[in-house]
C-alpha cells in the first residue's frame, strides 16, 4: 500500500516509486490524487499551495483558491477566485484579460468569430474576396456590412442619429440634414 525507499521516493499502490511521491492506480486504472489544506489551522493565509513541477519549474500551481499555469516559471494562464481570468498577465482586472494577441478563426456572416452568448450569429467576422481581406459585421446571420481598404461598404441602408440619415434607394444616393433638407 506505502513504500518510502531508502532514497526518500514515496510510492502508494506501488512497491518502486520512481519519483519522490508516485502513486499509481494499478494497471487499467486511474490514480487518484487529493490534496486537502485545513484552513482552519494556525493562520488561514499562510500561503496555502499546491503545484506541480517539471524541471525545478512550476508548470501547474494553485495557492490560495487561484490557479496558475506556465512553463519555466513564466506564467501562462491565471484564473482568480473572483472569476478574473488571465493569458499572459498576473493580475486580470476583467473576467477576461489578455496582455498580447488574440487569434481566433475567420468565421462568416451565418457564424461570426465574434459572438454574443445570448445571439451567436450576431457578431464581427473575416473574409477575403479577390485577395483582400474584409472585416464583416452580422445580425441575424446575415452580413450587414464589412470595412476593407477602401472604406466602409453597407449591404442595407445607414442612418445617423433621429433628425437626419443617409441611406441608398436602390442606387440612388440620398443625403437629407436637418429638418429642412
Amino acid at each position: 500500500k506505502l513504500r518510502i525507499t531508502s532514497t526518500g521516493n514515496v510510492g502508494i499502490g506501488t512497491t518502486a516509486p520512481a519519483r519522490k511521491l508516485h502513486v499509481s492506480g494499478g494497471s487499467g486504472s486511474r490514480s487518484d490524487v487529493q490534496v486537502t489544506y485545513d484552513a482552519l489551522g494556525p493562520s488561514a493565509n499562510d500561503g496555502a499551495q499546491f503545484g506541480i513541477q517539471s524541471a525545478g519549474a512550476y508548470i501547474w500551481n494553485y495557492e490560495n483558491s487561484s490557479i496558475y499555469f506556465g512553463t519555466n516559471n513564466v506564467e501562462r494562464l491565471r484564473i482568480l477566485n473572483n472569476g478574473n481570468v488571465g493569458i499572459g498577465t498576473t493580475s486580470p482586472s476583467q473576467k477576461l484579460t489578455v496582455n498580447g494577441e488574440i487569434g481566433v478563426a475567420d468565421g462568416a456572416a451565418n457564424t461570426p468569430s465574434y459572438t454574443f452568448s445570448s445571439d451567436t450569429d450576431t457578431g464581427f467576422y473575416r473574409f477575403v474576396s479577390g485577395g483582400l481581406d474584409y472585416l464583416g459585421v452580422a445580425t441575424a446571420g446575415v452580413g450587414r456590412a464589412h470595412f476593407s481598404s477602401a472604406g466602409i461598404l453597407s449591404q442595407a441602408n445607414v442612418y445617423t442619429a433621429t433628425n437626419s440619415e443617409f441611406r441608398n434607394y436602390g442606387g440612388t444616393w440620398k443625403g437629407t440634414t436637418g429638418l429642412t433638407g
